[in-house]
């Protein structure tokens, strides 16, 4: 479960990189789909007006169960979302609560360049 564990927080540094910097085609190295991808960029560009980034966009996953074979993983796992500041130049302009934890299912996918997210929804129970 550890190695899934990992796998997640390597693709959440990734997009908390991409929030930060505000770079939207950033997001293209956490999802394996590309409407996923864009689902994510679009509400990074609703949070983060140009010229500024969002830090601390950071999630802790704990996992509750792992169902892998071959190609693909199922997670179902509990997340939290850490809270962030809306960065512009040098002044922290907003501060956006963290949030959860919330039960969800995570369907990742091998890809070239490692695993990356092909599926994400809350799950039922």
């Amino acid at each position: 479960m550890a190695t899934w564990l990992a796998a997640l927080d390597r693709l959440d540094a990734a997009r908390a990189r991409a929030f930060a910097t505000g770079d939207g085609a950033g997001l293209r190295a956490v999802y394996a789909s590309p409407e996923l991808a864009a689902t994510d960029a679009a509400l990074l560009h609703r949070l983060v007006p140009a010229g500024c980034g969002l830090r601390g966009v950071r999630t802790r996953y704990r996992a509750v169960s792992v169902t892998a074979g071959g190609e693909r993983a199922t997670l179902v796992v509990s997340a939290t979302l850490a809270a962030s500041q809306l960065v512009c130049g040098d002044q922290v302009r907003a501060t956006l609560p963290g949030a959860g934890p919330t039960r969800l299912r995570i369907v990742l996918a091998r890809s070239g360049s490692g695993w990356r997210i092909a599926g994400q929804r809350v799950a039922d129970g």
